[in-house]
């Protein structure tokens, strides 16, 4: 984000403003002043209207109160994050609590004793600007006002892509359609992906006899563009529900021998190193084998130097045995496609087929999706996954009644 840069304002005020009323709200400090509404005063009794209970008449005990997250919850309040700075005593506080005890301490009551005198006027204060709770007199207010005097804040200012891509509601409609068209194509011509998924069985079933390649990720969803990378998980055996071969050391091996073998058909694969891709060796797909890290690691090296032989159909054979999942990227050449081959379990392509139910559906979810991609990307943010902003976005529409639940839509 960009800033454009301004003096900020202190606005400092005491935070009792009427300490000597006779209601109990009137001595409450202004970060309470939410909270009066809900407060019923009764002669000497008071009582919270919201939560229906009887309060002890004293300032602390009704924070105490008004601070509990049953009250919180039902007066459907949320609290600011403030500070607490005494200037006299020099001590800074993060909870209201730890506050309350520090202003009847007897270190801090005696510095307010000896203070009296020569500083006039000590009291509580909040500076509303700053969410800053501050103990002493004016002198304290001014050292805080030339404290933050000389500090530029920054007024959050949208950068131009992202003010760009949402300039007016029928720019957003003109480009969803634009990108929703190009998602299509790639959506469309699956048959390259089922070519790059019997190319790498064909070759690996020399070193595992079993093995089985699981296509997955955002072009198997809608979300991919023709130049977007192919996700493809290697089961090579009982690993789909992750039973086997799962620790770091296992997973170097696999993506080790994936990425030799890749190698040797370099007419078909290059660039070993991309697209995603399951590849199930031999029972894997729900993770029951082959998962710790060394067994990984050996399954990644093995499928390396299988690829590595078949330079006629790979090219660019890279494995990355050392990474939380071990993958073995490549580059088919028949079908021009990035893969990235992972060997974990078959999470990831359940993940897909579920994104992909969702899809069917509520249709909607494409395009916003895409839109919703192109937005993050513009923001300059980093972080958060297409897969993350796909959960999110189901997780949204779920809640707001748009898509069905989990458990209904496990009903279809």
């Amino acid at each position: 984000m960009s800033g454009k840069i301004r003096k900020p304002t202190h606005n400092i005020k005491k935070s009792v403003q009427n300490p000597n009323g006779q209601n109990i709200a009137d001595k409450l400090p202004l970060r309470y002043g939410k909270d009066a509404k809900f407060l019923i005063v009764e002669g000497t009794n008071i009582f919270c209207g919201t939560c229906a209970k009887k309060l002890k008449n004293d300032v602390r005990s009704v924070k105490e109160h008004l601070d509990s997250a049953d009250h919180l919850k039902k007066s459907n309040i949320s609290r600011k994050k403030i500070k607490y700075s005494c200037d006299i005593c020099n001590k800074f506080y993060s909870t209201e609590a730890s506050w309350d005890n520090h202003l009847v301490d007897l270190t801090h009551l005696a510095r307010y004793n000896n203070l009296t005198k020569s500083r006039k006027g000590l009291t509580e204060y909040e500076c509303l600007t700053c969410s800053l709770v501050i103990f002493g007199d004016e002198e304290s207010t001014q050292k805080h006002h030339a404290l933050f005097a000389n500090r530029r804040a920054k007024e959050i200012v949208l950068p131009k892509p992202v003010l760009y891509l949402l300039s007016s509601r029928a720019f957003i409609q003109e480009n969803s359609e634009k990108l929703l068209k190009e998602a299509s194509k790639a959506f469309n011509s699956q048959d390259n992906e089922k070519e790059v998924c019997v190319a790498l069985v064909k070759v690996l079933k020399e070193y595992y006899p079993q093995c089985k390649a699981y296509p997955f990720g955002s072009r198997l969803t809608g979300l991919g563009y023709c130049d977007s990378d192919l996700d493809v998980f290697l089961d090579i055996g009982d690993m789909y529900n992750g039973n086997h071969h799962q620790d770091e050391e296992e997973q170097a091996n696999i993506v080790t021998v994936v990425a030799r073998t890749l190698q040797k058909h370099k007419n078909l694969f290059s660039d070993i190193n991309k697209v995603d891709v399951f590849l199930d060796i031999g029972d894997m797909y729900n993770g029951n084998h082959h998962q710790d890290e060394e067994e990984q690691a050996n399954i990644v090296t093995v499928v390396a130097r299988t690829l590595q032989k078949h330079k006629n159909l790979f090219s660019d054979i890279n494995k990355v045995a050392g990474a939380r999942t071990p993958i073995v990227q490549v580059f088919h050449k028949d079908s021009n496609i990035d893969c990235d081959i992972s060997f974990k379990h078959g999470l990831s392509v359940e993940n897909t087929t579920f994104i992909k139910l969702c899809f069917d559906v509520q249709t909607i979810l494409i395009s916003t999706l895409l839109y919703l991609k192109e937005w993050y990307a513009s923001t300059n943010l980093s972080g958060l996954s297409s897969y993350a902003l796909t959960m999110l976005m189901i997780f949204y529409l779920q809640t707001t009644g748009y898509l069905l639940s989990v458990k209904d839509l496990r009903r279809i």
